[in-house]
């Protein structure tokens, strides 16, 4: 009732005197290499506290998707290289929402755009853009519990196939 009335408090709505406000600065990038982050400009806007990337959080990363390797752990701001469009690459801070706004846009990334890969099937194919050159392929993990035995699914009313995530 409180949600469909409006009349729900989230915590965007909850008063907290002194309280800062972060705004993200997104990749509009698919896939790139981040050359530099210029944030000089949004540090000395009004109300700035402050203006953070990947080596300013000591390598804080967030942990792999249950069973794929380590490598693909990232960082909670893209360092190197972005792989999604909406990846964080920079945090601004500031003393309201509308200055940590501006200050972000004022952030400029220089990116080299990469071949994005957008295409689960097409990105197990040997010659596809990598996005974890590390690992050297786009293969996190294979979960085939029928491999060992061939006649496994015979008699299946319906034989599903998932790739990338996605039931095929």
């Amino acid at each position: 009732r409180a949600l469909l009335t409006g009349a729900a408090r989230y915590l965007d709505d909850v008063p907290c005197d002194g309280a800062h406000h972060a705004v993200f600065v997104r990749s509009p990038i698919a896939h790139a290499l981040v050359r530099s982050v210029d944030r000089a400009g949004a540090r000395a806007m009004p109300g700035v506290v402050g203006v953070f990337v990947a080596v300013d959080l000591g390598g804080l990363r967030m942990p792999p998707v249950e069973d794929s390797p380590e490598i693909f752990a990232r960082p909670l701001l893209a360092a190197d290289r972005v792989l999604f469009v909406g990846e964080p690459v920079a945090v601004v801070v500031a003393q309201t929402r509308a200055q940590a706004m501006d200050a972000a846009d004022a952030v400029a990334v220089d990116y080299e755009p990469l071949t994005p890969v957008i295409d689960p099937e097409a990105a197990l194919r040997p010659d596809a853009p990598v996005l974890f050159p590390a690992h050297g392929s786009n293969l996190a993990i294979r979960v085939d519990d029928v491999a060992e035995d061939p006649g496994a699914l015979e008699g299946a009313e319906r034989i599903g196939r998932i790739v990338g995530g996605l039931k095929m």
